[in-house]
């Protein structure tokens, strides 16, 4: 007997949109979750937004239990740990560079890429293009170990050429190219998976003094009243189903992508899903307003039954 607690994901429907090449995956901080059952400790995997931003307030002596930081007179709330605003602190204190160093040191631990990010891997011929919030490379190192072309093309926020310039690091590259909106809208895409990183991305490898992302609230303000999205990419965007993948509402950027695409798009019954286990009628609701039905499934059970869906008609 079924859990009624678990709504039917309809994994045909998201097979088939695959094979035509028609899913956007839009991957979200709480991906790390897959296949995760103890709780966090530095060294095995990624953290949790809220997890890291502990990690990084005891090393920088943040409590959020003042009214205005004691420190950067920056007002807090009670008890409020939000990665962000510890960035923020660490800004307005003159304390930027070590805590840069300490979250680089944290997420270099980042381990390997988990059952989710394999997935990907193994579908990336049918997929043209990644969406996702994280700085890490976890999904590079899958496509990597499979030896997979992508490109990815990244967010710059502090970049002096503004939220009009993107970065873009072709496969195999140590370095990016830097290019206007214009610039990479006349690239030829089309040759590579895409990986979008609208954060802004870590570095790998020896050259790490390009690594740009988006991190303190200044930043994120910046961003939500900008939401630099590469033209190039709303082709895309229009006719693909998304995939939401360890994504709340609660994330700005999904709500703000979700309404620009509503008006991008000419019809309305491109189908697209929400995985997310414990979701209310009122966030379902929220959800469906903006086009995207909740699938109320674990995502580990979900990585799961979509590869036995897939199995049932023959390899990748």
């Amino acid at each position: 007997m079924g859990d009624p607690t678990r709504d039917n994901v309809p994994y045909g429907t998201i097979r088939d949109r695959f094979d035509a090449r028609r899913v956007i995956p839009f991957v979200g901080a709480g991906v790390c979750m897959v296949g995760r059952e103890e709780k966090w400790t530095l060294g095995r995997g990624l953290p949790l937004g809220s997890e890291l931003a502990r990690e990084l307030a005891r090393d920088l002596g943040y409590s959020g239990e003042h009214r205005f930081c004691e420190r950067c007179g920056e007002p807090i709330g009670d008890g409020d740990l939000r990665l962000d605003k510890i960035a923020q602190h660490a800004k307005n204190a003159e304390n930027e560079f070590v805590f840069r160093t300490r979250l680089r040191s944290i997420l270099a631990e980042q381990g390997r890429p988990n059952d989710l990010h394999d997935l990907l891997a193994e579908l990336w011929p049918r997929i043209r293009l990644v969406v996702t919030t994280n700085y890490d490379t976890l999904l590079e190192s899958a496509l990597h170990s499979r030896d997979e072309r992508f490109h990815t093309v990244f967010h710059t926020p502090r970049n002096q050429a503004g939220a009009n310039c993107f970065g873009f690091l072709e496969h195999g590259g140590e370095r990016p190219q830097y290019f206007s909106d214009d610039q990479l809208a006349r690239r030829d895409l089309s040759e590579a998976g895409i990986i979008f990183k609208m954060h802004g991305t870590m570095a790998t490898g020896a050259a790490r003094d390009w690594e740009d992302f988006v991190i303190t609230e200044d930043d994120y303000t910046a961003f939500l009243s900008q939401m630099p999205i590469p033209t190039a990419f709303f082709p895309y965007f229009v006719e693909s189903s998304f995939l939401f993948l360890g994504c709340s509402l609660e994330d700005p950027d999904v709500r703000v992508l979700l309404h620009q695409l509503r008006k991008h798009r000419s019809k309305q019954d491109v189908p697209s899903w929400s995985i997310r286990r414990g979701a209310s009628n009122a966030e379902k609701s929220a959800w469906a307003k903006r086009g995207v039905t909740v699938c109320n499934e674990v995502l580990t059970d979900f990585v799961r039954q979509i590869r036995e869906e897939l199995g049932r008609i023959g390899s990748v």
